[in-house]
């Protein structure tokens, strides 16, 4: 994916200052209240564009739109119904604040000071959160000297930190060169576990694809109680070490000769697997991989350019297609999906799959 921080000196310095601002609340949701967008009828100064919650005691947050869909799974509102009530102003907010007091639980509230909501999670949520996590990974990238970091993103729901090894290079036909990579990952508001992933770099133009994890660890621990301190000096520094371990043995296990050359061989299979009609193909892209006709026009133009309608050719339009996006979530996705497509062949009979009706 497209870096959205030239250096590392850039990213830690945005990270520390992200984590300066952090608060954190443990409450009962008897001690909440969700306030739609725009509820002046409820409170005079509610935020115009954004959802609110409040919480009994601590303030009031304007909510991310992650953190209100978090909110509406928690009480088990589907998200078609939550978009539909809000044609009627005030119905999805009572519903949502008849959930919190019928069925209460502990919630942790993750807030930037002064007044965002950025995540609604499960109690027994560990943050494991991105300064941590860098001062964690940094040690290792320093030690490997053949690691050349690539990317380095925060994303809404995730930071990706992205390195290759300059040493492990093949190519998968003559003039095409791949190398050997890792995906750091890690979200403090609860779409993965830290997490240390498998990539490949294409070395004609820089794309990379990421496939499965070497090592993660889940931020699950017990239930917390209100008020209660998950900022204890002893806790950070565990979490540190832990993860700094994890790095380490996960960069250990990723210099796998035997795994690269494999996932390579993949790679040429898939080369070789065409697409005889890429009319076909050109109209199946859409649905199968979730894109919209503009992006779709990307992967077409990048296949047509380099002229291979193979599921490797595909896979290399869709890796190139996240490095033109400024959502690094979404191209997360797309490296990811690339990734399948190439090594296992994920979506490729959906791409093939004729038009019903359609003559042979």
């Amino acid at each position: 994916m497209k870096g959205n921080y030239e250096t590392m000196e850039r990213l830690i310095e945005e990270v520390r200052r992200m984590d300066e601002q952090k608060h954190d609340v443990i409450a009962d949701t008897r001690r909440l209240r969700f306030l739609e967008a725009g509820q002046k009828d409820v409170r005079p100064d509610a935020p115009v564009n954004e959802d609110e919650l409040v919480i009994e005691g601590d303030g009031g947050y304007a909510l991310t739109s992650v953190a209100t869909g978090q909110v509406v799974d928690h009480v088990g509102i589907p998200r078609k119904y939550a978009d539909t009530a809000r044609r009627i102003p005030g119905l999805l907010a009572t519903n949502v604040n008849a959930w919190f007091q019928e069925v209460p639980q502990k919630r942790l509230v993750r807030t930037y000071r002064p007044n965002t909501g950025r995540a609604f999670l499960a109690d027994n949520f560990r943050p494991m959160d991105n300064l941590w996590a860098l001062n964690a990974v940094m040690p290792v990238l320093a030690e490997h000297k053949d690691m050349k970091v690539m990317s380095r993103s925060l994303g809404e729901k995730r930071m990706y930190l992205q390195v290759m090894f300059e040493n492990m290079v093949a190519e998968v036909s003559r003039g095409d060169p791949v190398a050997w990579g890792l995906n750091f990952a890690n979200s403090e508001i609860g779409f993965s576990a830290a997490t240390v992933e498998f990539m490949i770099w294409n070395l004609r133009c820089t794309n990379g694809a990421v496939g499965g994890s070497v090592l993660r660890r889940v931020h699950l621990g017990g239930h917390m109680e209100e008020g209660q301190d998950i900022w204890k000096d002893d806790t950070v520094v565990a979490n540190m070490k832990a993860l700094g371990l994890m790095a380490r043995d996960a960069v250990a296990a990723a210099v796998d000769q035997a795994k690269f050359l494999q996932t390579v061989e993949a790679m040429r299979t898939a080369k070789g697997d065409k697409a005889e009609n890429p009319m076909v193909a050109i109209k199946n892209l859409p649905r199968v991989f979730g894109l919209t006709e503009a992006q779709a026009g990307i992967v077409v133009q990048d296949v047509t350019m380099h002229g291979d309608w193979s599921r490797y050719g595909i896979a290399q339009g869709l890796t190139f297609l996240a490095q033109q996006i400024d959502n690094r979530d979404r191209a997360y996705e797309l490296e990811k999906t690339g990734y399948e497509l190439m090594t296992s062949g994920s979506g490729w009979g959906e791409v093939l799959k004729a038009p019903r009706g359609a003559q042979n």
